[in-house]
C-alpha cells in the first residue's frame, strides 16, 4: 500500500479526536485543567498521541517483515502526531537514563535492547495517560452523541491504516494489534467513566 495515501487517512482520524478531546476539555474545571494539564490542551492531546504509538512502535519491533516500512509510517505521523520517540529521547535526557534513542537504532536492535526501550517508554508514558484518563473520567462520553464510539473508531482506524503498511499481515496478526489497542487504551476509557462502563457495552 502507499505508505502516503495511509498516512494521508491516519491525519483525517487523528484531527478527529483531537476535535473530541477539545470539547472534553473545554469541559473540564478550571482546577483540573491546571492541575492536571497547566491549562494546555495539548497536554490532554499528547496522552493519546503516545499511548497509540507506543501500541505501533511493539507492533513494529515484532515485524520480521516490514519493520523499516512500519517505523516509516511512524516516524512520517510526526507531522501531525507527537512523535514518540522524540519523549522518550526527552524523557531518558531528564532521568539519566542511558540509551541510544532512534529509528535506526530501533531497526538495528536486537529484541532484548528493544524491549529495554519499551520498557522505559511504558514508564515514561504511564503518569500521562493516567491524567488523561482523570480528564476522561470527569467528562460524559455519551450525552448527545456518542463520543466513546468516535474514540474507538478513529483510534482503530490509524491502527488499521499502520497495519495496511504491510499487504501480507495475516488475520490474527491484526487480530493481536486491534486487541492491544482495546486493552490498553478503550478499556482504560471504560474504566475511568463508570457512568459509561454503566451504559455502553464495551468490554
Amino acid at each position: 500500500m502507499n505508505i502516503a495515501l495511509l498516512l494521508l487517512d491516519a491525519r483525517k482520524s487523528h484531527e478527529t479526536i483531537v476535535d473530541e478531546l477539545r470539547v472534553i476539555y473545554d469541559q473540564l474545571d478550571e482546577d483540573l485543567r491546571f492541575e492536571r494539564f497547566d491549562d494546555k490542551f495539548e497536554r490532554l492531546v499528547v496522552p493519546f498521541d503516545l499511548a497509540l504509538q507506543y501500541e505501533m512502535l511493539k507492533i513494529a519491533l515484532q515485524s520480521q517483515q516490514r519493520k523499516r516500512d512500519f517505523l516509516i509510517f511512524l516516524r512520517s505521523m510526526d507531522v501531525f502526531s507527537y512523535d514518540v520517540l522524540r519523549f522518550t529521547e526527552e524523557y531518558v535526557s531528564l532521568r539519566g537514563i542511558e540509551i541510544p534513542v532512534s529509528y535506526e537504532n530501533c531497526l538495528q536492535n536486537d529484541k532484548d535492547a528493544n524491549d529495554r526501550l519499551l520498557g522505559i517508554i511504558k514508564a515514561g508514558i504511564t503518569p500521562l495517560w493516567e491524567d488523561a484518563l482523570a480528564a476522561l473520567a470527569k467528562s460524559d462520553l455519551v450525552i448527545n452523541k456518542d463520543v466513546y464510539q468516535i474514540l474507538e473508531d478513529n483510534l482503530l482506524r490509524i491502527i488499521d491504516c499502520f497495519l495496511l503498511v504491510d499487504e501480507g499481515i495475516s488475520d490474527t496478526e491484526i487480530r493481536q494489534a486491534m486487541e492491544g489497542v482495546r486493552l490498553n487504551m478503550l478499556s482504560k476509557i471504560v474504566e475511568a467513566n463508570e457512568e459509561l462502563f454503566r451504559r455502553v457495552d464495551v468490554k
